[in-house]
């Protein structure tokens, strides 16, 4: 009954904010579109496909195999875990709750494991952190490893604890991993076909989250209008940094008043946290799978304490005069998180190939 009275408030606030600032409300929609269009669509949709496709043809379950006794041990999570993460971690928010999501329906993860893994896979993507945040809004790359190292740690930190109760629980998937490309795959679906679906359940997800962002985009362009005809400078301040609840983008654009290390140390905070609007995609996505969500606002925000926290260190540890930091080969310009990648996916290449053949019995000696 509490939850409701508050949603209902919520929503009559909104109608009326949309009654008082309406052309308001038309240029965060306009913005919120762009925002859609030109940053979510190309970051987050290459990599929903891609995902969908693995998932098809039974590629995490050999990637889960190979990785079951390292992710047991360090997460207490099923080997699922570091593919999960790994995809949250490359392409952003919600695409954690996604790939969560289609493990659970084929089956890979019990419904008590799935609710973990949402809490502990809920990442922004390195694009939006180096791209949009440090270039776009500090002006500078420098900033891109305080808040990509205390993201990231973050989230495993958390994970680790929060996997131990699975630490004893047994894989909710059957057969050998390394069948999984034989027996997953339907014999009679095409690739047509599996591309298609792919593709159809991306877009589904990209419209999902293109209402969530026009939603809170035109919430927090109104509330900056009653910011705007309040007098006092402080209270505006306060109200602008709360609007970073709603929307992390705005909260991250609207801190611009603060000094360089606690705005640093405020968005590390923000970006970890996700906002409301993130949260609401999550749980969106967790609801249309029938997937509860226990703890995640909690989870979350403990996450974006510990990440502002991690980034306050870093910042005392190494100043921000310094180059210490350099995340970039000066002769190459590949990031570390990205070199990093690719030896972890060429080892994962390696012993999926060997898995393969071994099962296959192309290993077998000559006679």
């Amino acid at each position: 009954m509490r939850k409701n009275f508050f949603f209902i408030l919520w929503c009559l606030l909104l109608f009326v904010l949309l009654l008082v600032f309406p052309a308001a409300a038309i240029h965060s929609a306009q913005n919120a579109l762009r925002v859609w269009a030109t940053a979510v669509v190309p970051s987050l949709m290459p990599f929903s496909i891609a995902t969908g496709l693995l998932g098809a043809c039974g590629i995490t379950d050999l990637i889960a195999k190979v990785s079951q006794k390292s992710s047991k041990k360090l997460f207490g999570f099923s080997g699922e875990f570091p593919y999960a993460f790994l995809a949250s971690a490359l392409s952003g928010y919600p695409m954690g709750a996604k790939v969560t999501a289609d493990l659970y329906k084929r089956g890979k993860l019990t419904l008590r494991e799935a609710s973990a893994f949402i809490n502990c896979t809920s990442t922004s993507g390195p694009m939006f952190i180096i791209g949009t945040v440090s270039i776009g809004m500090l002006s500078s790359r420098a900033f891109a490893p305080y808040l990509l190292y205390a993201h990231y740690l973050s989230v495993i930190l958390l994970a680790v604890f929060a996997g131990r109760p699975f630490r004893r629980q047994p894989r909710a998937g059957k057969g050998s991993a390394s069948e999984a490309i034989l027996l997953d795959t339907p014999q009679d679906q095409s690739f047509g076909a599996v591309l298609s679906s792919a593709v159809q359940s991306a877009i589904q997800g990209m419209l999902s989250i293109c209402g969530f962002i026009l939603l809170y985009g035109v919430f927090t362009g109104c509330l900056e209008q009653i910011v705007l005809a309040i007098g006092n400078t402080r209270i505006r301040h306060l109200i602008t940094l709360l609007s970073g609840l709603f929307e992390m983008t705005t909260g991250s654009l609207n801190s611009s008043f603060l000094p360089v290390r606690l705005r640093l140390v405020f968005i590390s905070g923000l970006l970890s946290f996700g906002g409301l609007s993130i949260h609401s995609q999550t749980r969106a996505i967790a609801a249309q799978n029938g997937i509860p969500l226990k703890n995640f606002f909690l989870h979350k925000s403990i996450q974006g304490l510990l990440s502002a926290g991690i980034t306050f260190i870093l910042t005392e540890l190494f100043p921000l005069d310094t180059e210490t930091f350099s995340y970039s080969n000066p002769r190459t310009g590949i990031p570390l998180a990205v070199f990093l990648f690719l030896c972890a996916a060429l080892c994962i290449g390696a012993s999926i190939w060997y898995r393969y053949r071994k099962h296959t019995g192309h290993n077998k000696p000559l006679s």
